[in-house]
């Protein structure tokens, strides 16, 4: 959890906002579209993907957002249980799936953090089908 500021606009300043400004609807739309399209493809990876799979999705997606570079690595500080509920699944099941990519040696599980050493390595355990998660890992 980090501090942060929220702005907040009246609805009719807004309005006028976007009668004046009709691109800052286009944007609203296109931002919404694509997340629109995320939570698409998140409920098709939980009723269609192993959990391995989609826990390898998960992290690829969070480098992306939320991931801080290290030293031969890339570190998310999310715990287990965040994991879990992200994937879908139970906090065992992640403990153990970790535990196993960690004997592998393209992640490294920390109390409150995960380090991702190898994301192609990742990619592959996710049979990541977008070549754009490599790219952007």
């Amino acid at each position: 959890m980090e501090q942060c500021n929220a702005s907040v606009w009246e609805y009719a300043r807004l309005k006028d906002l976007l009668a004046k400004y009709p691109q800052i609807g286009k944007n609203i739309s296109k931002i919404m579209s694509n997340r629109l399209d995320e939570l698409q493809e998140r409920f098709r990876e939980v009723a269609t993907e192993k959990v391995s799979q989609r826990l390898a999705l998960a992290l690829l997606r969070l480098m992306k957002q939320v991931g801080k570079p290290m030293f031969g690595g890339t570190e998310l500080s999310l715990s287990r249980e965040e994991l879990a509920q992200t994937v879908g699944t139970t906090l065992f099941t992640i403990s153990r799936i970790l535990s196993k990519w960690a004997e592998e040696g393209f992640v490294l599980p920390r109390r409150e953090a995960v380090v991702v050493l190898d994301a192609q390595r990742l990619a592959l355990e996710g049979n990541s089908r977008d070549s754009d998660h490599l790219k952007n890992a």
